[in-house]
Formats: C-alpha cells, structure tokens, sequence
C-alpha cells in the first residue's frame, strides 16, 4: 500500500511539473500553428502510427514548422524550414542536444554525439584532426583490405533472386569501423550485432514511448534489462580492447608500436590510438572519455554507412541509366581494372559517383531527425523560442520538401550539379547536420562509402529484385527499411 502510495505521489508530481512547463512554454509559441490542445493524448497515441507518416501528416496540415504537444513529452517545435534551421544549427546559442539524445547517455557518456558545453568544445578540438584528409589517406590500405571479405561474400549472392543487401553490408561496415576505431574486427556471429540492434530499438522507442521516455517507469520494464546487458557488455569489449591496446605503448617514446602488414609497411593509427597518444603526450582524457568517444564513432559510423551503401545500391538497381553514368566514371578512373585499390585521387575524382551518394543521402538521410534544445530565451523573426522548448529539425521532410526541390520523390543526382546547388538555400541539404556540431566524420564516411561502392560496381551489375515492395521506412536511430533492402547481383563484364 505505501509503495503504490509512493509511486501515486511521484507520478502526480511529474504530471504537475510537466504541465507547469507545458502551459509556460506555449505562451509564447501561440502564433506557431499545430495539433489543437484537445487532441494531446490523440496525439501521443497517433505515435503507435510510424512515425515519418505523422510528421508527413503534420507537414501537410500545418505547414514548415508546427508545435507538438503531448501530455507526457515536453512541448516542441518540429521544422522543415531552411531558414529556421540554418538559424538554430548555426546559433552559439544552439549547441546542446534535444532530450531525446539523454537516452544514448547510459552507452555514449559524454562523447561527442551527446555531450554539450566546455568538454564537448574540448573533445571537438582534440578530434578534430583525426578526421584530414591528410589522416585519411590512410585508411584506405584498410579500406582494400576489408573489401576483399565484402566481394567474396557478394560472390556467394550471384544469382539469387533477392539479396537483402543491408544484412551483408553491415557486417562489412562493422569490421571496417572497428579496425578504424580500435584496430581489432568482429566475428559476423559476435553478440556486438545484436547489442547494438537492442539499444538502436530502446532508444527509438524511448523517443516516442508516453511511458518508456520516464525513467522511472522505463527502470520497470524488461527492456530496461536489456539495456543494462548490452551496455554492460559493450562497455567492458570496448575496455578489453583499451587495455590491450594501451600496453603496445613504447616506454621510451611512449608512442605507438604499429603492427607490420605483409609489405613490412607499419600499420596506419586508429582512433583509438590517436587518443591513446593524446593522453600520453597532454593527459587531457581519462579512460571513460577515451571509451566514450571510441563507441560514439562506431555507433555513429556503423549503421550510417551501412545505410547509406545499402540504398544507394537500391537506388542503382531502380536507375540502371544513372549506374551506367557511374560505370562510365569508373572505366575513365580504373580502365579495365576491376579490382585496383583506389587512391585518394581516384576518389576525389569521382565526381558523378559523389552526386548519386549526395541524391541517396537526399531521398533517405541516415539521420532522418535531429534536436536541439532551447537554454535561454531566443527569438528567429517574430518568434520567441523559450528556454525548455525542443526544436527538432525534420531532414527527412527538408530534403522532400517541394519549395527546395521539384518532384521531390524522383530520383536525380543532376539535382547536385554546381548549377542547381546554388539554386537552394545553404541548408536546404544536411545529411550531416551543419554548423558547429555537424557530423565530424562525414569526409571518412564519404570516402568509405566511395571506395566500396566503386569495387562493387566494378564486379557487380545491381539489378532490381523481383520480390521487392518498395521501401517501407521507418525513423530508428538511422533511417531504417522495415522490409529490408531487396537487389540482385549479376557478375558485371568491366
């Protein structure tokens, strides 16, 4: 009795306390249009809707920006405004994330993707380095090395009338990440697949759940224990790997001892070892904030890349003429060569193959929602934006957006030629965000994504897959196909 007693007290001073911030916050947001009061708890229970369609219905019904309100989140604004969100991702005054991102906090910590304030600038500057092109150029030695397993697979799908391509990918993207990351792969049959898939789900859930998004409930759940596992355990793979990694430290110089490959060259750094022998020279990271940011860049890396090789491949396979244009590039690259390793020339020189990645990005951004929230009173026009008001920037619905685009939902990477780019605003196209806090490891993403996709389409014809249905989308932690990714692969004479 006295515990359900307890729980009634908590539970009513939630509710009061939100409702306190609801009825302050939209005082001042009266003039931006939304879902009427009265349909507040339609609203949270609208979300057992997927949840790209009711941002598509709201779009439709209230125009660029509405207000959302629900009993349990705090009131938002949600946008698919240029200009309202060049304004927030370039304001100083804009930099911390939406309360969505305190559901990565438990896996994350305070690395890049979910810290704000001194030690996020701090970390920022520190790793920003990291991600030169300079840098770069020396992954791709690892970039060949991985796609050699990634054709040999792809060889054993010649044939089959559907190739769920996103289930092959991944497991490629994974190891490259984590020997990019901390120098070390994992097996295909290893649990780091299904912990990862268990915290992009809770997290996605977490965001739209009335009853998940509290903690206090959520710690009741059974999903609240898997959470703990799959943070428990990669937490301590991750610290295995640290430990491992920190005792190749030479005492003398107390700089890395790179492995030799089968060339007698030394190996490139990872990221690991980049922060490793930051610590060593500046001592300005501790172990936690090294294992933070290491799982940040393979979680933040993994499903994006994998995502975005996967639709672009799907997007070939549906334009045969648009692969023919990319083929066309890559003989004027590689001539015959089917299996030559790209060089950091070769990839910057694909310049047709960069605007179909960029359409790809356009039609299914990776990150279909970002946020940010609003820590002191600001105004944009004639709007007040008050302190404790999430503003969530749809990509998804910005890059659909008719005013910026015509015929959103056809596919054409013409829509990137210099031409037509400075026909859009600036931030009318932000697959990785922009402004201060932008994705700090899109140029490694892009070349990645490159160097793949020009080995496989120089071994492989894309074709559609007889048993596809179309795309059915769906906004997790990336942009998801809860049908899978369908193609066919057909040996290509190059």
């Amino acid at each position: 009795m006295i515990f359900l007693l307890v729980v009634l007290v908590l539970f009513l001073a939630v509710l009061i306390k939100l409702y306190y911030r609801y009825y302050t916050v939209d005082a001042y947001l009266t003039s931006i249009p939304g879902p009427k009061s009265l349909s507040i708890l339609k609203n949270t229970l609208g979300f057992r809707r997927p949840f790209l369609d009711v941002l598509n219905n709201y779009f439709q019904q209230f125009g660029d920006t509405f207000k959302f309100e629900t009993i349990f989140l705090y009131v938002g604004v949600t946008t698919r405004d240029a200009d309202l969100i060049q304004f927030v991702l370039n304001s100083p005054k804009l930099l911390e994330k939406g309360n969505s991102y305190k559901f990565l906090h438990n896996l994350l910590g305070n690395g890049l993707l979910t810290n704000n304030g001194s030690i996020w600038k701090h970390h920022r500057k520190l790793i920003t380095p990291c991600f030169h092109y300079t840098i770069l150029e020396g992954f791709l030695d690892l970039f060949h090395s991985c796609e050699s397993f990634l054709l040999a697979n792809l060889e054993k799908e010649v044939g089959k009338e559907v190739v769920d391509i996103f289930s092959i990918v991944r497991v490629h993207t994974l190891n490259m990440i984590c020997t990019s990351s901390m120098g070390s792969t994992i097996k295909a049959n290893s649990n780091f697949f299904q912990n990862i898939n268990d915290l992009c789900r809770i997290f996605a859930e977490r965001i739209i759940s009335p009853v998940k998004s509290m903690d206090l409930f959520f710690s009741l759940t059974t999903d609240y224990k898997v959470q703990q596992q799959a943070v428990t355990n990669m937490h301590q793979y991750t610290d295995l790997i640290i430990s491992s990694r920190r005792k190749e430290l030479q005492n003398k110089n107390k700089a890395i001892n790179l492995p030799v490959d089968d060339t007698g060259k030394k190996k490139k750094l990872s990221f690991l070892d980049t922060l490793l022998q930051s610590q060593t020279e500046c001592s300005t990271l501790t172990d936690k904030e090294i294992r933070d940011e290491v799982i940040t860049f393979m979680l933040a890396g993994y499903e994006t890349i994998a995502s975005t090789l996967s639709y672009v491949l799907y997007s070939l396979a549906q334009n045969p003429d648009v692969q023919n244009k990319v083929v066309d590039e890559l003989k004027l690259i590689f001539g015959n060569e089917k299996n030559t390793q790209s060089t950091m020339d070769n990839l910057l020189n694909m310049k047709y193959l960069e605007m179909v990645i960029k359409e790809t990005l356009r039609l299914y951004p990776v990150a279909p929602v970002i946020t940010r929230a609003v820590t002191e009173d600001i105004t944009f026009g004639n709007i007040t934006f008050p302190k404790g008001v999430n503003i969530s920037m749809s990509i998804f619905d910005l890059h659909r957006n008719p005013k910026y685009y015509e015929n959103p939902e056809q596919f054409d990477p013409e829509r990137f030629n210099l031409e037509n780019i400075m026909k859009r605003p600036s931030c009318a196209y932000i697959p990785f965000s922009s402004g201060m806090r932008n994705c700090i490891g899109q140029n490694y993403a892009i070349l990645e994504t490159k160097s793949v996709l020009s080995k496989i389409l120089r071994n492989f014809e894309i074709l559609p897959s007889p048993a596809d249905e179309g795309l059915k989308l769906q906004a997790n932690v990336v942009l998801r196909s809860t049908t899978g990714i369908k193609i066919q692969l057909k040996q290509r004479k190059f």
